[in-house]
């Protein structure tokens, strides 16, 4: 699976789900054990084999499991 656009954002938790909280009446799914990921012809995610989805947002730190099933690649350096 390869993403079209492999940019990573750093957000803040609390205003990640606050902002979601105002403005979608939808289904939102918090503390999922991820497992799989996989694009949809659809552009759609499917989580889990369980359900699919257009945004999937992955708030699980620096070894993010959402990074690592969606094969999207990091790059950094030192700040020393």
């Amino acid at each position: 699976m390869e993403f079209k656009d492999q940019s990573a954002h750093i957000i803040e938790y609390d205003n990640i789900v606050n902002a979601l909280l105002e403005v979608y009446d939808g289904e939102i799914e918090f503390e999922s054990k991820l497992e799989k990921i996989d694009l949809q012809p659809n552009e759609y995610v499917r989580v889990n084999d369980k359900f699919e989805c257009k945004l999937l947002i992955g708030s699980d730190g620096n070894k993010s499991k959402v990074k690592e099933c969606s094969k999207i690649g990091t790059y950094g350096h030192s700040y020393h």
